[in-house]
This record gives structure tokens, C-alpha cells and sequence, in this order.
């Protein structure tokens, strides 16, 4: 009875010992950020700051060591053949604001890019899900549009009326694989398609002392250096267009312009 026992009670310890193991917690990558946004468009950063977060469930879990790729499609992701940037092990627990380091990023350019880290005890964990961030319009030559506005003949001396309202058709002949849309205002706007209000900002976009008013009558020493700044935005309207006629509008407001 004695060595029965005995066999027994180390055949229950062996188990508990390869369960406790089998269920260790793994790392992984979660909320893949550019810029502290989730895949987000219109970035004129020319190179962004990348973070991640760790998740274990472990006290004392920490990131030893990363990997980050980015390509030009997910598919070289896939085929572990990433074009744009690999930075290959590295030794740090860093994962906020990694700075871009690969290949120049061009404007209107998507990148896809994922992570995978290594723990405390040097455990590896999977690739993360794969992320983007699309780049903005970097250069002066890529805006190919001109500033519109109410004719002078509405703004009779110093009075000066709010909201005009521009209004344009298209016809779209193709398919739409991806429309964007890059749109700034002088006061604020709120643009418009097919009816539906493109986004959900108000008072957008961001203001600027843009408007170049003589800065000597100011205390305030900075605004001299934001007189040529102009804020635009970046909204994905590829859902909003269809095959067709296509109204586009915009309503425009005074804001600080005025």
C-alpha cells in the first residue's frame, strides 16, 4: 500500500508541473499607434513616432527587446519581405514614440508596418496585428487646388458675412478604389458630400494666425511666427462617392480669418 501511494503522489505532482507550464502566459502586442493615433491619414510627420503596448498578465512582465517592419503593402508583410524598413532586434524596452527610421517616406504614401517583442525571460512573442498610417501632401507642389471664396461684392467695407456656401458637381465614369479628401480653410468649414457631412469635427480646421494682420499692436511676441501657417485635414471619402453625378459643398465661416 505504502509504494502505491507513493506512486501515486508523483504522478499527480508530474502533472501539476506540466499543466503550471503549459499555461504560462505568452506576450503579446497590442495598440499599434502612429503619432498616438490608430491607423491614422494625412501625416505630414516625415518621421513619425511609432508605439505599441505589451500585454502578459503577469506581475513583473517586462519588454526586452523589439522587432518593427514596415512595407508598402500588407502582403510583403506577409511574405516577411518588408521594402520600407527592418530594424532587426533590438535590445530595449523602449515603445513609445519610436522614431520612423526606414527608407523616405513620400506624400499619399501607405505604410504598413507590425511588431513583435521578446519578454523578461527572452520569450518571443507573435507578430502583432498589422497597422497603417497613410502620409499627407509633404511638398508644395502636390496642392494642385486654388483658394475660392465669396466675391468682394458680398463684403460691402468692413461688414463681413458669414457662411457662404460653394456648391459643385462631378460625374465619376470608374469604379472608386480610394478617393481622399485635402481641404483647409481660411475661417471654418464644413464639407459636405451627396448631401452627408464629410467627418465629425467642428470648428475645423485648427486656428492660426494666418491672416497676416500687422503683429506690432500684439504683446504676445509669438504670433509674428505663425502668420504663414495654414492647418488642412485628411478625410478617407471613398464610401461617400459613388459611380455618377456627385455633389460636392462646403459651408464657410468667418472665424478668426476675419
Amino acid at each position: 500500500m505504502k509504494i502505491r501511494f507513493l506512486t501515486s503522489f508523483l504522478l499527480i505532482l508530474s502533472v501539476v508541473g506540466c499543466t503550471s507550464q503549459k499555461s504560462a502566459p505568452q506576450p503579446e502586442v497590442t495598440n499599434l499607434q502612429c503619432e498616438y493615433l490608430a491607423n491614422p491619414i494625412g501625416m505630414d510627420v516625415v518621421n513619425p513616432r511609432l508605439s505599441w503596448q505589451m500585454k502578459k498578465g503577469l506581475r513583473g512582465a517586462a519588454q526586452t527587446a523589439y522587432q518593427l517592419v514596415a512595407a508598402t503593402s500588407d502582403e510583403k508583410l506577409a511574405d516577411n519581405t518588408p521594402d520600407l524598413w527592418d530594424s532587426g532586434k533590438i535590445e530595449s524596452d523602449q515603445s513609445i514614440q519610436l522614431v520612423y527610421g526606414g527608407k523616405p517616406l513620400k506624400s499619399g504614401m501607405k505604410v504598413s508596418w507590425r511588431v513583435r517583442i521578446w519578454d523578461e525571460a527572452k520569450n518571443e512573442s507573435a507578430w502583432s496585428n498589422i497597422a497603417h498610417w497613410e502620409m499627407g501632401l509633404l511638398n508644395t507642389g502636390d496642392w494642385q487646388a486654388k483658394w475660392i471664396g465669396a466675391p468682394a461684392s458680398l463684403n460691402p467695407g468692413d461688414l463681413k458675412y458669414a457662411a457662404p456656401l460653394f456648391r459643385k458637381e462631378i460625374t465619376i465614369s470608374k469604379s472608386i478604389k480610394q478617393a481622399r479628401a485635402y481641404i483647409s480653410g481660411l475661417g471654418y468649414y464644413e464639407l459636405y458630400i451627396n448631401g452627408a457631412k464629410t467627418g465629425d469635427h467642428l470648428l475645423s480646421p485648427n486656428q492660426t494666425n494666418y491672416d497676416r494682420q500687422k503683429v506690432e499692436k500684439w504683446s504676445e511676441p509669438r504670433i509674428g511666427n505663425m502668420t504663414t501657417t495654414v492647418m488642412y485635414e485628411t478625410f478617407d471619402i471613398t464610401s461617400s462617392l459613388k459611380q455618377g453625378k456627385n455633389a460636392l459643398g462646403t459651408i464657410l465661416g468667418n472665424g478668426w480669418y476675419c
